[in-house]
């Protein structure tokens, strides 16, 4: 799948019917574009945290990232501030049980 075909007008109508009860004046809704954001996911569905170089890099997400993402962020600094490690981490992220409180 690419993305959206080319009646911006039509596609459009679709989608935003869904989220008709959900917006007051709907009616007045006009995308003037669409895009579409694609997940890359595993059978796991779990949060993968690796390391790449000096970066921590955050995968196997999909829309949960927009929840869980600032608890996430705040946790990669508190490793980078010796607080946890890498591997407790991603442990944690993927759901496998709670870090030690290591405050």
């Amino acid at each position: 799948m690419d993305g959206f075909g080319a009646d911006l007008e039509q596609e459009s109508a679709v989608i935003l019917k869904a989220f008709e009860p959900f917006l007051k004046s709907h009616e007045d809704y006009r995308p003037l574009r669409m895009q579409v954001g694609y997940y890359v996911l595993d059978a796991s569905r779990r949060f993968k945290l690796e390391q790449s170089g000096r970066a921590v890099v955050v995968t196997n997400c999909d829309g949960q990232m927009f929840k869980f993402g600032p608890l996430i962020g705040e946790r990669i600094m508190r490793m980078f501030d010796g607080g946890e490690t890498l591997p407790s981490l991603a442990r944690w992220a993927a759901g496998y049980g709670a870090l030690a409180d290591r405050s």
